[in-house]
């Protein structure tokens, strides 16, 4: 983990490639120290300055594969430095019943009740998110990126409810 947004910004810089790099905290294989050395690599890479054509963000894999210790870490490390969160939301069902299992309507509402989602973060997938939702994201200032492939090669369905957004955006999910 550590280090490894450095190899990605290198490699986009001398390709001349703009990015937004972060690196996709995650307690799904080694719990909450996998969680802290994910938001320790954001933080180190935010800390070492924005270079000519990256910069930084703060990033989770999914709510569903972090506690609300770990996302409420990456709401104040994003509150500290000024930069948005990336975050996959509702990109499976089982994210949307993680969250109710918690007590929450779904992923978006766990992110907003803990304070991770400042204006201008980005919230890939949102495949089961509904059209409520999605307006309550807009409101917020949030992104929804929506990754056909991905989506595709996982069989989890297509964003339907997006179109409730005017800040959509295309990506690749790697």
């Amino acid at each position: 983990i550590a280090g490894s947004l450095d190899v990605l910004a290198d490699a986009c810089e001398s390709l001349g490639m703009r990015a937004l790099l972060c690196y996709g905290a995650s307690e799904r294989n080694h719990g909450a120290d996998e969680g802290a050395a994910g938001l320790a690599e954001c933080e180190r890479f935010l800390r070492a300055g924005p270079r000519r054509l990256v910069r930084g963000l703060v990033g989770l894999h999914a709510s569903f594969t972090v506690s609300d210790r770990t996302i409420a870490a990456a709401a104040r490390l994003c509150q500290a430095q000024g930069v948005p969160l990336h975050v996959h939301v509702a990109e499976d069902a089982c994210d949307v019943a993680d969250a109710q299992a918690r007590g929450e309507p779904g992923p978006l509402e766990r992110l907003a009740r803990l304070g991770a989602l400042p204006a201008g973060s980005i919230l890939a997938h949102g495949v089961h998110l509904r059209p409520d939702q999605v307006q309550q994201a807009e409101a917020l200032g949030l992104w929804l990126v929506h990754n056909p492939r991905s989506n595709h090669n996982n069989r989890v369905g297509y964003a339907q409810a997006l179109r409730h957004s005017r800040r959509v955006a295309l990506g690749s999910d790697g």
